[in-house]
């Protein structure tokens, strides 16, 4: 996350005439009256945006999907000597020491999984050609090889695309749901850990309620921030980092108490259950956001593009409200058309449309996020507020966004942080800006967390 401005350090709690003329003029004074208040009444409405999400679900209308579903489709009618030359300039992007390129990871993680690791071929022309700027209007066409127009876009990839999007509609409207993303955990039901499981799978987020920490572990992890909270402000500050939209992490110190009880927990299970794959602890933190301080953040993801890389445990330590500023989250937006899921990509004429698509919409959603409240494809969900104990789970790729916290309490959540596979936590360094303390701190939270 790009460093937010630094801001003052956030302690941890929390005249008139007769006759029909005269008439005539009183009526039309009195519309005249009213239209500052329907035009008051309409922007409200317009104005909504913030009190529909803090309700749970927010219905948006987007302009530029047609464009950009019609880029792709035309991405799709590139001949072979085209798509070789996207490929060129795809690899020529992706060389140089600064290079940065969110389509292809690390060789060392792709020797440590089954997942896919390189979709730079299959994405690049997406970004390249399909791409949105903050009002929704799509760039012009860069000429190619064989393609210095734009070529007419293929009805049989027009077709396709149209029936992936309504899918990833349909999925974000069911999953913009508190109560259809809310599983209660029993102690010792494990179906109830396949449901998370399927759910976070689906949606890329997703609810623990009841029993998701035990009392005793929940009530060690608000000491631990109670004992945070009575450091002094040099103390504090070893342990802290600021965050976009004026918010503050502080890293946790090791508990090896709690670092087993993370080990041996219900959201390990579910972690497990979901990734299929072994992982390893990040970092724990608690994230604040200051009350009247702390702003609403830019839609984002926590990783560049890969699902199932990093995922982040949200517990409410008290309950959250609308006004504490809760995190928006775009459902379903972590592999949208399910690219991540599948053996083989949906392609015509070589060109990977799902694929493809994930990366437009992708861009298109953060850009426009700069402009409008919901940005997300479909619908934007916000919990309607979360009790004490709650477990939000989500997956980095999801995008997502904290809220404005305009109560008068500051807004406390622990975090736990996974990556996967083992290893990642190592490259992605979340921790690097940070003091030496943090990087002590994080070591032994990870040397004491296993997961079998």
């Amino acid at each position: 996350m790009p460093r937010g401005p630094r801001t003052v350090k956030a302690p941890l709690p929390e005249k008139q005439q007769s006759g029909q003329s005269s008439r005539s003029r009183t009526s039309w004074w009195r519309a005249s009256c009213l239209i500052p208040i329907l035009i008051l009444f309409v922007a409200c409405l317009l104005a909504g945006t913030d009190q529909a999400a803090s309700e749970g679900v927010h219905q948006t209308t987007i302009n530029w999907t047609h464009g950009v579903l019609e880029c792709l489709a035309r991405c799709a009618s590139l001949s072979p000597k085209s798509l070789k030359a996207v490929a060129a300039l795809a690899e020529k992007s992706s060389t140089g020491p600064n290079s940065k390129n969110p389509w292809r990871l690390p060789r060392e993680l792709c020797n440590a999984s089954t997942r896919h690791c390189d979709v730079l071929h299959e994405a690049f022309c997406a970004a390249l050609q399909c791409t949105v700027n903050a009002s929704g209007s799509l760039g012009k066409w860069m000429p190619l090889t064989d393609a210095i127009k734009a070529p007419q876009p293929s009805a049989q990839a027009t077709s396709a695309l149209s029936t992936m999007f309504q899918a990833h509609e349909k999925c974000a409207t069911r999953c913009a749901s508190q109560d259809y993303l809310s599983v209660e955990i029993s102690p010792g039901e494990h179906d109830s850990v396949i449901l998370a499981a399927e759910k976070l799978t689906e949606c890329g987020v997703v609810h623990l309620t009841g029993h998701a920490w035990p009392t005793r572990t929940l009530d060690m992890f608000r000491q631990q921030v109670s004992a945070l909270a009575s450091m002094s402000a040099d103390e504090q500050s070893g342990l802290a980092m600021h965050l976009r939209a004026n918010r503050t992490e502080f890293f946790l110190p090791f508990d090896a108490e709690l670092a087993e009880a993370i080990s041996n927990s219900t959201l390990t299970s579910v972690m497990q259950k979901y990734l299929q794959e072994p992982f390893a602890l990040d970092y724990v933190s608690v994230l604040t956001a200051i009350a009247g301080i702390s702003g609403s953040q830019e839609l984002h993801s926590d990783v560049a593009f890969f699902p199932r890389m990093s995922l982040s445990a949200h517990t409410a330590l008290q309950e959250i409200t609308p006004n504490m500023g809760l995190t928006l989250f775009c459902p379903c937006s972590h592999t949208i058309s399910r690219w991540h899921n599948k053996t083989t990509s949906h392609s015509v004429n070589s060109f990977p449309l799902d694929i493809g698509m994930a990366a437009a919409v992708r861009q298109a959603s953060r850009a426009i996020s700069k402009s409008i409240a919901s940005p997300c494809v479909g619908v934007t969900y916000v919990p309607k507020g979360l009790a004490p104990g709650t477990l939000t789970i989500y997956d980095g790729a999801v995008l997502h966004a904290g809220l404005a916290n305009s109560a008068s309490t500051d807004r406390r959540v622990l975090n736990i942080n996974f990556a996967a596979p083992p290893g990642y936590e190592v490259i992605r360094n979340y921790t690097s800006r940070c003091s030496n303390r943090v990087q002590v701190e994080t070591a032994g939270w990870r040397a004491k967390c296993h997961f079998s």
